[in-house]
């Protein structure tokens, strides 16, 4: 391969990489407390601002046609944030007000946000020039575009947990395991494009879930809330405070993570059982998912034994047998190779 052609690819896999990302941070916004949110929404203004940024600055090696995809998929980041932004800013009450006050309050607001997203502009566009497939943007770790990998993770990217994500995508026949930690590593995590992985969350996650497009994997997680979309034949072993959500899934089965995670899961009552289809609405059960039957749950004093492997020499042949074992539909590892 060329010069030429090895920065184009370089530049695709970064932009990709960032793109989804960013993907999972403004789907992550909903789940964030009123007083996060701006800060937040900063972020990823900040962050959309800089993937431009870096598309213009690719101009001079990048065809036309793929300046203009980019270009198109920049700005439709930018509309999903717009939208986002709309559905969870609550509807203000009508009332009469100083036009002279708040015009100098909306022009002090927009200085403010400005000086905000310049300052985080420039440090997004330096980490986008560098990346790697496992670094954090601003407080948040991103694992993506990995294959038959094992990830073993015993550190938060900060010491602070209140605003840091785990952003996890286009991942296929890996192992990434967190093992059981003393406080939650993450206030939330957005899951994407997964396919036969066995994901040990453990109690990693202080927050919501959103996990999309998942197939054949197996999840064991505790969390505040989760959201499940697109998924098909996964397999969740739930500690979670509020009712699970799914919708256009097909083939989930839930069981339970026993509250052996210590600190304030011990007290939770877990409602793993509880699950809300959003595309059932007839009085039946749901046929999209079930309870897993006892016999073929694996018990905790196995997943302690996974949580604590690690993959040593032969690392591809280990995660293959690992995830024969533990992950639903198994069997087919051995056919997916990228």
């Amino acid at each position: 391969m060329d010069v030429e052609a090895n920065t184009k690819q370089n530049f695709y896999e970064r932009f990709h990489e960032s793109h989804a990302a960013l993907e999972a941070q403004i789907e992550l916004l909903s789940s964030a407390s009123p007083s996060e949110r701006p800060e937040a929404i900063d972020r990823c203004l900040a962050a959309i601002s800089a993937l431009s940024d870096a598309v213009k600055d690719a101009s001079s090696y990048l065809p036309a046609y793929d300046q203009r995809s980019y270009t198109g998929q920049v700005r439709g980041l930018s509309d999903k944030l717009s939208e986002t932004r709309k559905a969870i800013t609550p509807k203000q009450k009508f009332s009469f007000k100083s036009k002279g006050k708040d015009t100098a309050a909306a022009i002090g607001g927009a200085m403010k946000s400005s000086n905000s997203s310049a300052s985080s502009s420039s440090k997004t566009q330096t980490e986008f020039t560098t990346p790697t497939s496992d670094q954090p943007i601003t407080d948040n770790l991103i694992i993506s575009n990995l294959s038959r990998r094992y990830i073993n993770h015993t550190r938060p990217p900060s010491t602070s947990t209140s605003t840091s994500s785990l952003l996890l995508s286009e991942i296929s026949s890996s192992i990434i395991l967190f093992p059981t930690a003393e406080t939650p590593l993450f206030s939330s995590a957005a899951i994407k494009n997964v396919t036969n992985t066995l994901l040990f969350l453990s109690n990693a996650i202080n927050g919501p879930i959103h996990l999309t497009s998942l197939s054949n994997t197996t999840i064991l997680v505790a969390c505040r809330q989760l959201r499940m979309h697109d998924a098909k034949n996964v397999d969740v072993y739930l500690l979670c405070s509020s009712r699970p959500i799914i919708e256009d899934c097909s083939g989930v089965r839930f069981a339970p993570l026993d509250a052996h995670l210590g600190g304030e899961w011990e007290s939770v009552n877990n409602l793993w059982d509880q699950v809300d289809d959003f595309k059932w609405l007839k009085s039946e059960h749901s046929p999209n998912w079930e309870v897993m039957r006892e016999e073929e749950r694996i018990l905790w004093g196995e997943w302690k034994k996974v949580g604590a492997w690690k993959a040593g020499a032969g690392e591809e042949e280990a995660v293959v047998r690992v995830l024969k074992r533990y992950v639903r539909g198994g069997e087919h590892v051995l056919h997916d190779r990228q």
